[in-house]
């Protein structure tokens, strides 16, 4: 059973703790550490587990928030007065056992007092609380976790726990290692060729393409942290980026005009930003426009300002997204606007709701993150608007992290909406998924924090898709969500390809051999066969084509790297 037991309320403090357990995973292994979500198999009685985790754990801790003590159930009854409780039974169960138990407190909670406790509770109030804040997270999970060391090692000391590195009871040694006999090398060899070649025939069936041969080859012999593209994989892309962008160059002067409003001019902006950069005047126009489209009540743009539409969130994150870009910073005003529609659980939805979960949209989130990540990695945000922007994405990448499917680096559009009459549950999106393990790098890559992410990436690479999409395939949510401007309809098309790719770039680096095989043959595939590299968009779906060119300059860029990127696309 695990060591480290994690107790908290999903209403209260779930993004911390997901983000908690992350971060004791990378340090004592996810094997160690038992949160209900990701421990408990399907069909397992949930109490008969959670009650031999705490028996047999070496430490508890209980992560507060501010509505630990004042969360209510469904009958509006306080939960810690239920003595069924599950937290309550949780830290009553170590208490009585005499395990370790350390009170984290997050959200700047304080802890509770004694008479705000159940009476098999009360001993919680004298122990000596941890306090985890968004600007000293790093630190104080750094003192975390000496604690915790010190715990299981006491616990190992007394033969709670078998000694790391260790067979039995003997200590592994080098001296032990066997020399190996020239039929053991033969299978060796035998081995190494069948590590690359069961991937190329998994890839290409038996028609292996020469290209894939060389890129399978090039990532048994190269160490570096780059995407292996040859001399022609980056010719080809370069050739479909040029023959893409004339195509969008255009649409800059149609910006305004029916169907070409500001979310498709910020798409179009990022993929043209280099060259936007060094033409003043374009520069200019293209951010005087963002400003003049801008709705001055609420510092936000609307998917369609003629007809008054909702105020949109990702349509405004694009374009404080795309301003960044040409290094220009979005106003306090802007800024406050996605730092105040964000839920107390760290989620964005689509449009300024109240806080009903079945609106929390990971692709709203996503680019609200983006947006913020990149304002302040410009260094276009300062002072207390810049603690403020920390906090948020600190609650935002602790909600990703715990909303994730299990095992798998993949999340669902509407991860909180188990369905109804009205509303459909939430569904599995490729390029969502792909989008926030970009945020979630763009987070690791400025915080200087890569220790997350490596299982994230890895867990990526194992479970590319088998069919390269094409470049125009979406998933669609297709829901209408009630939210403070009305009940309005949500029809987003959350494109495959391009955040598949971009993803992938990025995921590269962190991956095993055997992953960084498979995640350079399926760019092989993508560059050989996709419609994006090998014929004309389709001329009406401008963001299409500006998200192809976004992901394919993301992976030049990745594939000149040979350290750990600090890019952006």
């Amino acid at each position: 059973m695990a060591s480290i037991f994690i107790s908290y309320r999903r209403e209260d403090s779930a993004g911390y703790s997901g983000r908690l357990h992350d971060r004791l995973s990378a340090r004592f292994g996810a094997q160690e550490i038992f949160r209900d979500i990701d421990a408990i198999g399907y069909g397992e009685d949930y109490v008969k587990t959670i009650d031999e985790a705490v028996g047999s754990c070496a430490a508890l801790i209980a992560v507060i928030g501010n509505r630990w003590l004042s969360a209510m159930d469904n009958q509006g009854v306080r939960r810690l007065t239920c003595p069924k409780d599950f937290v309550r039974l949780e830290i009553g169960a170590a208490l009585s056992r005499n395990i370790k138990v350390i009170p984290v407190l997050v959200q700047g909670a304080k802890m509770p007092s004694e008479e705000e406790l159940p009476q098999e509770l009360i001993a919680l109030a004298k122990r000596n609380a941890l306090e985890l804040s968004d600007a000293r997270w790093d630190y104080d999970c750094s003192r975390l976790n000496e604690t915790l060391s010190g715990v299981l090692g006491a616990a190992n000391q007394k033969g709670q726990r078998a000694p790391a590195l260790s067979v039995g009871s003997t200590p592994l040694s080098w001296a032990r290692i066997p020399r190996f006999q020239p039929k053991q090398v033969l299978f060796a060899l035998t081995g190494l060729v069948l590590v690359i070649a069961v991937p190329l025939f998994l890839s290409y069936g038996w028609k292996v393409p020469l290209s894939g041969s060389i890129r399978a080859l090039s990532v048994l012999t190269s160490h570096t942290k780059s995407v292996p593209l040859i001399s022609s994989d980056v010719q080809k892309v370069e050739e479909s980026i040029h023959r893409i962008e004339a195509s969008l160059v255009p649409d800059l002067s149609n910006r305004g005009k029916d169907g070409y409003e500001s979310w498709a001019t910020a798409q179009t902006t990022v993929a043209l930003s280099d060259r936007i950069e060094t033409n003043a005047e374009l520069k200019s126009a293209v951010i005087d426009y963002f400003q003049q489209q801008m709705d001055k009540q609420c510092n936000c743009w609307r998917e369609i300002p003629k007809i008054v539409s909702a105020r949109h969130i990702p349509n405004s994150a694009w374009v404080m997204y795309a301003m960044a870009r040409l290094h220009k910073s979005a106003s306090d005003g802007q800024i406050n606007f996605l730092l105040q529609t964000q839920q107390p659980g760290g989620w964005w939805a689509v449009f300024p709701t109240e806080d009903l979960q079945e609106n929390a949209s990971t692709y709203a989130t996503g680019w609200a993150m983006l947006a913020l990540t990149e304002q302040a990695a410009q260094g276009l945000v300062k002072g207390s608007t810049l603690a403020k922007v920390k906090e948020s994405l600190a609650r935002g990448e602790g909600w990703l992290l715990s909303i994730r499917t299990p095992h798998k680096t993949r999340w669902k559009d509407y991860p909180l909406s188990v369905g109804s009459t009205f509303t459909p549950p939430g569904k599995e999106s490729l390029g969502i998924s792909g989008l926030l393990l970009h945020v979630l790098h763009r987070l690791s890559e400025i915080n200087n924090d890569t220790n997350l992410i490596k299982d994230l990436d890895q867990a990526w690479l194992e479970n590319l898709p088998s069919v390269i999409p094409g470049s125009t395939d979406a998933d669609q949510a297709s829901r209408h969500i009630n939210s403070i401007d009305g009940r309005v309809p949500e029809n987003i098309h959350y494109l495959k390809l391009p955040w598949a790719i971009i993803a992938t770039a990025d995921a590269y680096q962190n991956g095993l051999f055997r992953q960084k095989l498979f995640g350079t043959l399926w760019i092989d595939r993508v560059i050989r066969e996709s419609d994006m590299l090998s014929g004309e968009l389709a001329s009406n779906q401008n963001w299409a084509r500006a998200e192809a060119v976004i992901s394919l300059k993301h992976l030049v860029r990745a594939s000149a790297l040979e350290s750990s990127p600090n890019h952006t696309f």
